[in-house]
């Protein structure tokens, strides 16, 4: 059943108009349904400039006795009851979890309610409680991300690459694939993992935190890592620190102990340690030997090897 509305814009183009109702609850995670109605606001600017069609995306806030309802960080958002939402059509009706979850359930107490919007038409889908996606709330629904919901309401009107854009506009993400699971193959969330690596290699890390950000438990990522890059992810982001290590000794004077420090070590003496395994040389030996390699060339490749592993570490040296 059809539950949009369409007209003609200003500018002579179709404009279909999808309603999607967020349901409240004392608790639920505003800074996630901000995020969204931000979201669903940008691919409408977006669909406007960029798509045949353009799609307003009209959000209307529930809750099942109206009024102000007070959510995470008591801030309070104005909602209107399910009763006098009960007539109108929907296209989507996304659930705010909370935290602790009520009992009975929303989807018990609200069943009928839940019944009649289907039967509209209306796509049901369970917010998790908070917006990275994780939540305590036992359910016998699936709870979904936030982003992941949005993406997939804005995707099946607009297409995945406007979907992403949206997303990134409200988020300021700018590698969402993983995150939104979009990245289905073990090469793509391998590709995924190593750009996150080397974008976060100065914090300290696990490989608990690579297997999260990547969107798959500790025991496939290593198998991932195994079977496209031959090591381990530990093993990954150690190599990752170390190259950027190797760069700051022959491209700056700063003395390895803060070098250490900025590429994810540490201190100076992990490096060293690092360093003297893989290439037989202290810090300070590394960037005199590096500077003597490069002599007057503008920029030239510094090749440290492993002589027990033979694996390189390429790093690029400038001439001071």
């Amino acid at each position: 059943m059809n539950t949009v509305g369409a007209n003609q814009g200003a500018n002579g183009r179709s404009v279909s108009t999808k309603h999607v109702a967020i349901v409240l609850s004392e608790g639920c995670d505003l800074l996630g349904v901000s995020t969204l109605a931000e979201s669903l606001e940008y691919a409408g600017g977006l669909s406007n400039s960029k798509h045949a069609e353009s799609v307003l995306y009209e959000t209307h806030y529930l809750s099942a006795a109206g009024g102000y309802v007070r959510c995470a960080f008591s801030i309070s958002v104005s909602t209107r009851s399910l009763e006098d939402a009960l007539d109108q059509r929907f296209e989507h009706v996304l659930i705010a979890s909370t935290p602790r979850q009520s009992n009975p359930p929303f989807e018990v107490v609200h069943a009928p309610w839940l019944q009649r919007m289907q039967s509209r038409g209306a796509t049901i889908a369970f917010l998790s409680a908070f917006a990275d996606g994780s939540s305590t709330t036992t359910t016998k629904n699936r709870t979904v991300p936030v982003l992941r919901a949005v993406f997939d309401i804005v995707r099946l009107n607009l297409g995945d690459e406007l979907a992403l854009q949206a997303v990134r506009l409200s988020t300021g993400e700018l590698d969402l694939p993983a995150l939104l699971d979009t990245a289905r193959t073990p090469a793509d969330k391998v590709h995924f993992a190593t750009r996150w690596i080397r974008d976060n290699c100065q914090r300290e890390l696990t490989v608990t935190d690579i297997a999260e950000a990547s969107a798959v438990s500790e025991r496939t990522l290593l198998r991932y890592f195994q079977t496209y890059k031959g090591t381990s992810p530990a093993e990954y982001l150690q190599q990752v620190r170390l190259e950027a290590a190797c760069r700051l000794l022959v491209t700056t004077t700063l003395p390895a102990d803060k070098i250490a420090r900025r590429v994810g070590f540490n201190s100076g003496d992990r490096l060293g340690k690092v360093l003297r395994r893989v290439t037989g040389m202290s810090p300070t030996e590394y960037r005199a030997a590096a500077l003597m390699q490069s002599g007057n060339a503008d920029l030239q490749d510094v090749c440290v090897r492993d002589a027990g592993s033979q694996q390189a570490i390429a790093v690029e040296a400038s001439a001071t």
